[in-house]
């Protein structure tokens, strides 16, 4: 969503949690006051209580919304599953062919980030060569636009390495241009990764997935 737009939902959530705050400390301490003494509790003493609770309820609702990572309030991350997830095939049932165009292998690391892109954005970027089949970028990998299948055989490759170290980290970076609602551009690749098992201490855990949310234009290199 445009910028503003999303500032002021964040602003919006942190003021209301400071509120929910307010009155739930406040509360909490006029019955601790009755249930401990059998007396009121005295004004400024609620009001000190309620200040706190304001303080608190808001910065810890600061802290979801504004804080790293860059969840906002969108998709949720990580997740289970009992398997690898299984990638575009032909109709015959084989597996497609690599294409040279993937690019440059990323350098071994234990996260990866992939850019989801818009249209307006791949035009920019791809210019007479836009593919709306193409609509993904590995920040680490030479800024080769890729299609879901190249996207999941580079990193069923990387899983594949035996050396260290091991691939236990895919983050979903989305811009303003991003098609949130796209079931095809978003939802396919962000539920195949959280299906992906990592081998870790000889047992398999999931996947972690991130949901990075830039609030920006993706940039054109």
């Amino acid at each position: 969503m445009p910028e503003i737009m999303a500032t002021t939902v964040k602003v919006l959530a942190v003021i209301g949690g400071a509120v929910v705050g307010a009155l739930l400390v406040g509360w909490l301490a006029r019955v601790l006051m009755v249930f401990f003494t059998g007396r009121v509790i005295p004004r400024w003493l609620h009001w000190a209580a309620r200040a706190i609770g304001l303080g608190l309820g808001g910065w810890l609702v600061w802290l979801f919304v504004f804080g790293p990572g860059g969840s906002g309030f969108g998709w949720g991350s990580g997740g289970g599953g009992d398997g690898k997830g299984n990638r575009d095939s032909t109709k015959d049932g084989t597996p497609p062919k690599k294409d040279s165009t993937i690019g440059e292998q990323p350098t071994p690391s234990e996260s990866l980030s992939i850019e989801i892109l818009g249209d307006k954005d791949l035009k920019k970027i791809a210019g007479s060569r836009f593919d709306d089949k193409r609509p993904y970028r590995i920040l680490e990998g030479g800024g080769k636009l890729l299609s879901l299948a190249e996207v999941q055989s580079l990193v069923e490759g990387m899983q594949k390495r035996k050396e260290p170290p091991v691939l236990r980290k895919i983050v979903l970076v989305s811009y303003w241009d991003t098609p949130i609602k796209d079931k095809d551009r978003v939802d396919k690749l962000r539920k195949w990764a959280e299906d992906l098992l990592v081998r870790v201490n000889n047992k398999d855990v999931a996947m972690e997935v991130k949901i990075d949310e830039q609030n920006r234009d993706a940039p054109v290199k």
